[in-house]
C-alpha cells in the first residue's frame, strides 16, 4: 500500500512521542488507524515497532541508516570503474540462472521438496535476502555460519505469527463489512476434532482479501449449537471481531450449524453442500430414474 501510494496510508508523530528521536521518524497510519510500523525519514525505510519498544528500534535503526548513509556518500559504486554492457550482462544472467535450475533441482531431489517451492513468495523474498547477503559479504564466509538450527526457524514462526496477526488486527479494525465460513471435521485417524474459520472482505485496490483466522482443534465438550457459536466467537474476539446483523456466516446446512447462528446474524447455506448432496442422492439412491447417470459413474469409478 505504501509502494502504491495508496491515499488511506498516512504519516503521523504520535501525540505521546516527547523523545527527540521521533524528530526522524512518523508512525504508519491506516484510515487514521495506528499500526505496529514506523518510517524513517532519512531513508524512508519502514519499521516494525509498538510502543512498548519504546525507542529500541530507532536506536538500532540510526546505526544502520549513519552507516549507510556514510557508505553512500564515500564510497564510489562499482558502477563508475567498470561500465555497464548489456551484452555481458544478459549472458552472465543466462548463466547464472542455468547454476540455480540446476542447484534448485538438486535440491528438490536431495530433500524431497516440491517443484512449486520456487513460486512462492517466501522463496523470492529468501533469495532476494541471499542475494544482498552475497553482494555484502560476498563468498569469503562459510554458508554454515549462515545457516541457523532447524530450532531457531520453529522458535521464528511464533514471533512471525504474533507480528502478522498483530498487523491483521490492525488492518482488520479498518474493515466495516465481512464474511465468515466456518467449518468443523473430524481427523479420521486420531478422531481429533478440529474447527476453522475464514474471513473473507473485498478492497477496491486489492479486490477479494481471504484470511484463514484459525484451523485448530475443537476443545469443548460437545459440539452443541451453543458450544459451536461460543468456539466461533472466541476465534473473532482474538481478532477484535463480533457478530452482529449486518455480518454474515457461510456454514454447511445441518442442523446444529444452522441453530448455532440463527440469532443476530445472517447464515448462508453453503452451495458446494447443496452440489454434494444432490450429486449424492442422484449417484447413490435406487429407485430415483437415474439408472444410466448411475451405471456411468461406476463406470468410471471402477475405471479410476
Amino acid at each position: 500500500m505504501i509502494k502504491n501510494k495508496n491515499p488511506a496510508v498516512s504519516f503521523v508523530k504520535p501525540k505521546h512521542a516527547k523523545s527527540l528521536k521521533w524528530d526522524n521518524y512518523l508512525q504508519v497510519f491506516i484510515n487514521n488507524h495506528a499500526q505496529h510500523f514506523i518510517s524513517c525519514l532519512k531513508c524512508h525505510c519502514i519499521l516494525a515497532w509498538k510502543p512498548n519498544d519504546g525507542t529500541n528500534v530507532m536506536d538500532k535503526h540510526n546505526k544502520a541508516c549513519r552507516q549507510q548513509q556514510f557508505s553512500s556518500s564515500s564510497q564510489s559504486s562499482i558502477d563508475s570503474f567498470y561500465p555497464k554492457n548489456i551484452n555481458v550482462s544478459k549472458t552472465l544472467i543466462n548463466s547464472t540462472k542455468r547454476k540455480i535450475i540446476h542447484s534448485l533441482a538438486e535440491c528438490c531431489a536431495l530433500d524431497s521438496l516440491p517443484f512449486t517451492l520456487i513460486c512462492g513468495g517466501g522463496f523470492k523474498e529468501l533469495i532476494e535476502v541471499l542475494i544482498k547477503t552475497g553482494h555484502q559479504l560476498g563468498s569469503a564466509i562459510s554458508i554454515d555460519d549462515l545457516i541457523p538450527n532447524s530450532t531457531t526457524i520453529s522458535r521464528e514462526i511464533d514471533k512471525s505469527y504474533t507480528l502478522r496477526k498483530e498487523q491483521l488486527i490492525s488492518y482488520l479494525a479498518t474493515i466495516n463489512n465481512f464474511v465468515i465460513t466456518v467449518d468443523f471435521w473430524t481427523e479420521q485417524k486420531t478422531k481429533v476434532h478440529y474447527g476453522g474459520v475464514t474471513l473473507h472482505t473485498y478492497s477496491e485496490q486489492h479486490g477479494l482479501l481471504v484470511f484463514v483466522l484459525a484451523c485448530k482443534p475443537y476443545d469443548l465438550a460437545t459440539q452443541s449449537a451453543d458450544n459451536i457459536r461460543l468456539f466461533t466467537e472466541s476465534i473473532l474476539k482474538s481478532y477484535g471481531l463480533t457478530l452482529d446483523r449486518i455480518k454474515y456466516v457461510v456454514s454447511d446446512n445441518e442442523n446444529k450449524m444452522r441453530a448455532s447462528f440463527r440469532d443476530d446474524v445472517i447464515r448462508i447455506g453453503c452451495a458446494a453442500h447443496f452440489i454434494n448432496k444432490i450429486l449424492e442422492h442422484s449417484l447413490c439412491n435406487s429407485n430415483i430414474d437415474c439408472d444410466d447417470i448411475q451405471q456411468l459413474f461406476k463406470d468410471i469409478h471402477d475405471i479410476v
